[in-house]
């Protein structure tokens, strides 16, 4: 949670105790940006093509390479279904 919180993907707080790591979170919402995100791999065929990029290239999935791609494979099916 402190990772999407960072990232900007999630508005939220995460208590911690001196000399300890973080003990407690709250979330409150998403963000534009975590919105974005999900809406770019919610599609099960979209995140399967997003994913096998991934493996053929050998590449670390990072937020912002796995929204492109994301957005890169929509665009293709949207290509395809239009006959583009």
């Amino acid at each position: 949670m402190e990772l999407l919180i960072e990232a900007g993907l999630v508005v939220g707080h995460v208590s911690r105790t001196l000399g300890a790591g973080p003990h407690d979170f709250l979330a409150y919402r998403l963000t534009w940006n975590g919105h974005e995100f999900l809406d770019k791999i919610q599609n099960e065929s979209i995140w399967q093509k997003t994913k096998k990029v991934f493996a053929n290239k050998g590449v670390d999935m990072t937020f912002d390479l796995i929204k492109s791609v994301a957005t890169d494979a929509a665009s293709s099916v949207l290509k395809g279904a239009i006959g583009g």
